[in-house]
């Protein structure tokens, strides 16, 4: 029976500026080690790893094979909680404000249940993966119609929470259609609803 080959992972590029006695020397030490100036560049990089440390937001010290065995995962919006979790003192401004958006505008969506103390154990991670895309173009790039979509999936889940009849199925409905008919098809349901279920909200 033939196996199906396995998947490599990639490596990413990434530019850099060095001045011009610096990347001489680091050809010259790229020569003595037999390798090429990408290779030793991203040698010496590693190399670095093992001296920085940190104080974390415990007080605890911590290093950057600490942080890779807390955070490390190839799904971006899983880095993220984790990096929230273990490492809060390291998230971007724009990082925060996603924490942000997840605690107040759309706690609905992403909890599991409704409590009034915010607890990263209960944000639904398989929804955040899903709706991860749309949460950085609502609040990162500041996409106001995605992030009026947003708001509207977090009013119809919030009546899902109540357990209303209809509305968790709705949800469902909703995930459903953004994983096999991409975001536009939500929209159309998530119209269509707003106005069947008589939820107010501000206008698509």
């Amino acid at each position: 029976m033939a196996t199906k080959p396995r998947k490599t992972v990639k490596s990413e590029n990434l530019t850099i500026r060095l001045d011009p006695q610096t990347r001489f020397l680091a050809e010259m030490a790229s020569r003595v080690q037999k390798r090429s100036l990408s290779s030793f560049v991203e040698w010496s990089v590693q190399e670095s790893f093992s001296f920085i440390t940190w104080r974390n937001a415990s007080g605890e010290l911590t290093s950057l094979n600490d942080l890779l065995n807390n955070v490390w995962h190839v799904d971006e919006s899983e880095r993220f909680i984790r990096m929230a979790l273990s490492n809060p003192e390291l998230l971007t401004f724009n990082e925060q404000l996603i924490i942000d958006s997840i605690k107040t505008e759309f706690r609905n969506i992403f909890f599991n249940k409704p409590q009034k103390h915010f607890d990263y154990s209960n944000i639904n991670r398989v929804k955040l993966r899903e709706l991860w895309p749309q949460l950085n173009q609502a609040i990162i790039d500041g996409d106001f119609t995605i992030h009026d979509n947003l708001l509207n999936m977090d009013k119809i889940a919030s009546a899902a929470n109540t357990e209303r009849e209809g509305y968790q199925s709705l949800m469902r409905d909703l995930l459903e259609a953004k994983k096999n008919k991409g975001m536009d098809e939500v929209y159309k349901i998530i119209k269509t609803c707003l106005h069947e279920y008589e939820i107010e909200t501000r206008p698509l």
